[in-house]
């Protein structure tokens, strides 16, 4: 009960912060295709134009970040085309939206506006910065909008022009394609070949960028299962030893069932059924158990990603049910065989 306790918490918090992740992670991307240096180097503008004319391609959109105080509150700002924002995004406007988008221009995420205190139509002092070897750059900008959290864009989404001179060694965080209608399969091999087949660049469609995601949790479950097995093993040999004292404890009761007629095969299944009770009883409690501490834990990791609710792995859990049982029929093997190979005489002169 204790380990299948453990195992069906973190089975149903994993799975429900992976399905999570993944709605999140292309929360608000209408883009076919994200291209990205995998060493996370920046790419170099000049990339963006070859992927640009790549055929079937019909939008790009190359993505900026720096760093943006504005009023003492720090956030990361993601330099865009606002003119082709719209071809690979969808982002949520509150207020105002992202045609009005430009040089000294700037919209903010609900997040960011509610930590600095912004409205749309506010005029601020911002200082761009970032850990790229260059000052600070201070600019008047104007709020011209306000939009929902996505994972498209940072805290702070302004043009590309303002951000890109503060930018890490000048360079694209990544570059947002559009196919045209029907051109999008195959797609990124082409791009691939325009920019010279690099191993360090990664073109990623939207099912890559989800696998990506939520990798980590996957990897993260797989370790925890490994370290909860033993908690199986110990379980097995507690069924082991409860039925090993069972058959010690009703040795009479045994030499009297074969009295009257139980042969030896239903000497076996009578323990062996009375082991898989024993094994079922534990996983139903412990999976109980499980899902309403993953339930319960559940507005926690709500708190820091907002599209997480707590989804059941029916599957899954079938298969512990399933295991259960397995559990049980074998660990009734030793003492079920004991218990069959008793003389009947001598158990039931037995004290």
């Amino acid at each position: 009960m204790i380990g299948l306790t453990l195992i069906t918490g973190l089975t149903v918090a994993g799975h429900s912060v992976d399905r999570a992740m993944s709605r999140a992670a292309v929360q608000g991307l209408t883009a076919d295709y994200r291209v990205a240096n995998s060493a996370y180097l920046g790419l170099e503008p000049k990339l963006a134009d070859k992927i640009a004319d790549v055929p079937g391609v019909a939008a790009t959109t190359p993505l900026a970040s720096a760093g943006l105080t504005v009023d003492g509150e720090y956030a990361l700002v993601s330099g865009l085309d606002p003119k082709q924002l719209g071809k690979v995004a969808d982002i949520d406007f509150t207020s105002g939206s992202a045609a009005a988008l430009g040089p000294g221009r700037i919209a903010v995420s609900e997040t960011y506006a509610g930590r600095a205190g912004l409205r749309t139509g506010d005029i601020v002092k911002g200082r761009f910065d970032l850990d790229s070897g260059k000052p600070a750059g201070l600019k008047q900008l104007t709020v011209v909008g306000v939009y929902a959290e996505n994972r498209v864009v940072s805290g702070v989404v302004g043009d590309l022009g303002d951000v890109l001179p503060y930018a890490m060694d000048g360079g694209y965080d990544s570059v947002l394609v559009k196919a045209e209608p029907g051109r999008a399969a195959g797609l990124d091999r082409e791009i691939r070949s325009a920019l010279g087949d690099s191993p360090l660049l990664k073109v990623q469609s939207r099912e890559q960028i989800t696998r990506e995601e939520s990798g980590a949790i996957d990897v993260m479950l797989d370790m925890m299962y490994g370290l909860l097995g033993m908690a199986v093993v110990i379980a097995i040999l507690g069924v082991i030893n409860t039925l090993a004292m069972s058959v010690c404890e009703r040795t009479r009761e045994i030499g009297m069932l074969r009295a009257i007629g139980l042969d030896r095969t239903g000497i076996r299944r009578m323990v062996r059924l009375e082991s898989v009770v024993i094994s079922l009883f534990g996983a139903v409690l412990g999976i109980g158990t499980g899902v309403f501490l993953a339930w319960t834990g559940g507005s926690l990791t709500a708190s820091g990603l907002p599209d997480y609710t707590t989804t059941v792995p029916w599957p899954r859990l079938a298969l512990f049910l399933a295991l259960a049982v397995l559990i049980g029929i074998l660990a009734s093997l030793w003492p079920a065989g004991r218990a069959a190979r008793l003389n009947m005489l001598r158990a039931i002169n037995a004290q």
